[in-house]
This record gives C-alpha cells, sequence and structure tokens, in this order.
C-alpha cells in the first residue's frame, strides 16, 4: 500500500492546482462544488491511482500547465527571472514525462494565448514567452522525438496489426455509430453515472448569452476536444488502441469547464430572480 503514497500526494497536489484554478474562474460555491464532484467521484481516476499507473499523475501535470501557463501570459513582466526559469523548468519536465506531454503543454499555452491576447500587456510580452519556450523545447525536445522516433519494444505499427489490434476495440468508431463513440467519450470524461446529467451543460453555452460564453467555448474546444482528437489521430497512425486512460488528464479541464457553464446558468437564474423581485416590490 505504501507504493501509492507518491501517487496519492500528486493527487493531493492536483486538488490544490484545481482549487486555485476555481478560485481565479468561479464565484460561487456552485462551481467549485461540480468541478471537484467530477474529478473526486471519477471512477477511471481512482482505478488509474489505485493501480499505480503513469497515467494517475498526467491529471496533476495538466493542471499545472495550465496554472503556469496562464502565468507565464499573464504576468509575464510582474514574474522573476528565478520564476521564469522554475516555470520553464516544469515545462521541460512535463514534455520529458510522458510523450502527451507536449499535447498538454501545447493545448494549455494555446488557450493562455488566446484568453488574454485582446490585453495590450500580452502582446507586448509575446516575443519574450516565445523566446523562453524556444528555450523549453531546445532542451526538451530531443529526447523526446527519440522516445517517440526511436527504437521500441514491440510498439511499432507492424507489431499491433499481426497481434489483430482493432483501435476501436474499447470505444466505439465514430465512422460507424458517431453517437456511441460521444457516449463513451463523454461518459469516461463524467465517470460515474450518477452525474451524467451535468452532461447537459454542454448545451448552455450554446442557447444562454452570458459574458464568459466565448471563453467557455474556446475552453472546451482547445482543453478538450482538440487534445482527444491529437490522441485520436496518433493511436490510428500507430495502429495502437484508443482507451480512456490516454485522455485521463482531460476530466479535471472538462470539469472546470462543466463547473464554469452551470454557474453561469445559476447566475442568469439568480439574476432574474432578483429582477422579478424588485418588480414586485416596485409595483407594491
Amino acid at each position: 500500500m505504501g507504493v501509492n503514497i507518491p501517487h496519492l500526494l500528486i493527487t493531493l497536489v492536483g486538488f490544490y492546482f484545481l482549487y486555485l484554478l476555481c478560485k481565479k474562474y468561479f464565484k460561487t460555491m456552485g462551481g467549485f462544488f461540480i468541478t471537484f464532484s467530477i474529478v473526486a467521484f471519477n471512477l477511471e481516476l481512482v482505478e488509474n491511482l489505485v493501480m499505480i499507473r503513469v497515467y494517475a499523475v498526467l491529471p496533476t501535470l495538466a493542471l499545472m500547465s495550465l496554472y503556469f501557463a496562464q502565468m507565464l501570459v499573464g504576468q509575464y513582466a510582474q514574474l522573476s527571472p528565478r520564476q521564469r526559469i522554475g516555470i520553464a523548468s516544469f515545462f521541460v519536465v512535463l514534455i520529458w514525462f510522458h510523450v502527451y506531454g507536449i499535447v498538454i503543454l501545447g493545448c494549455t499555452m494555446l488557450f493562455a494565448i488566446l484568453e488574454k491576447w485582446r490585453e495590450p500587456d500580452v502582446q507586448r510580452v509575446l516575443k519574450d514567452i516565445l523566446r523562453l519556450l524556444t528555450v523549453v523545447f531546445v532542451v526538451a525536445m530531443p529526447l523526446w522525438c527519440y522516445s517517440v522516433f526511436g527504437p521500441h519494444l514491440s510498439y511499432e505499427q507492424e507489431t499491433f496489426v499481426h497481434r489483430k489490434i482493432n483501435t476501436f476495440d474499447y470505444i466505439p468508431n465514430p465512422l460507424v455509430t458517431i453517437l456511441g463513440f460521444l457516449k463513451s467519450i463523454f461518459g469516461n470524461l463524467i465517470g460515474y453515472k450518477g452525474l451524467y446529467f451535468l452532461l447537459f451543460g454542454m448545451l448552455i453555452p450554446v442557447f444562454l448569452p452570458y459574458r464568459r460564453r466565448l471563453r467557455d467555448i474556446a475552453f472546451f474546444l482547445i482543453l478538450v476536444v482538440l487534445p482527444i482528437q491529437l490522441m485520436l489521430q496518433g493511436v490510428l497512425q500507430c495502429g495502437y488502441w484508443f482507451v480512456q486512460r490516454q485522455f485521463l488528464w482531460v476530466v479535471p479541464l472538462f470539469a472546470l469547464f462543466l463547473g464554469s457553464v452551470w454557474e453561469a446558468l445559476l447566475l442568469t437564474f439568480s439574476q432574474l430572480i432578483l429582477i422579478l423581485s424588485r418588480k414586485k416590490r416596485s409595483r407594491c
């Protein structure tokens, strides 16, 4: 049981960074509650944690990557050289830790830049940020490229073909049944049947105009849809299985998205009730 301790500690770190991100995005306890509930009750996350799999660490790294990417973009001028070096070092470790590290860093940095793109300060320091990221890639990419394109043990496409592996043995093929594919993807992102009703929150940005609507849509497309699409494309090229653990790190980001859209709905209803009560008082 003691072997689980490092993963448990890393998970606690992940909850801390999840709290920091919730604190930044949410105004009510509703957003906090929905987000933490999805992450805490996701059975796939719990299973990988108990099995001591490397994938259990990726959700924490994804949350840290988003937090530090936003810090780098939003507060670059205020960061000390030591802080910038620390963030750059974390990005290098992220890329080295797992092949998906480059996807995690790329998606979180893209969202962080687009989120603040209209602010003049970001455009002024963008060259400095790109210069720092260039150093990160120069240091990290040689080992990453070797791990991906170098020799592997039984991880060649011919091996998978010989073993008669079908990419969609575990998740339905979207070209055959798009509904089954979507149900499997989003069911695993929620990870607990009792919370499936929260998936209706994905329709809120479509029908409800609210202030942070475009940001939520961009968050969903860049930090949920894009990573899953990239990982699916990767396994299709190598002929490996497409399985839940490959997009496990997207779970807390998806939880943040659902927490945000449901909070927007709750705030809209509360404002509507407040307006109606004021009108009623004025009539009296």
